[in-house]
């Protein structure tokens, strides 16, 4: 899979360093979900995400398996992949209860 630098949109992101009270480490992987009359192998991406807050020592907050979109039902004799959990990971993050994106970050 290719990286990215960043699967937050700008008004989720700190401006500068002294900004930043949380780091999310993302932790990218695949699943088999089955494989193609034609020999490929269906994959199902998903994305462990954890968020630390960088207090002293830094604390755990919570950790959660995104799951992407599922592989097409048929398929090639090339492997063929289902889409990343880009869209769930953003809605969570901008539902959390008790944090206001706006304020806290701003």
């Amino acid at each position: 899979m290719k990286a990215r630098t960043s699967i937050l949109p700008n008004d989720l992101r700190a401006d500068a360093p002294e900004e930043i009270a949380t780091v999310l480490c993302l932790s990218w992987g695949e699943e088999a979900m089955g494989d193609y009359p034609e020999g490929g192998t269906a994959y199902r991406r998903y994305c462990d995400v954890r968020a630390v807050e960088l207090s002293d020592p830094p604390r755990l907050l919570w950790k959660k398996r995104f799951f992407g979109g599922l592989p097409p039902d048929e398929g090639s004799s090339s492997n063929l992949y289902g889409k990343p959990p880009y869209s769930e990971i953003i809605e969570y993050l901008e539902f959390l209860p008790g944090f206001d994106w706006v304020s806290d970050v701003a």
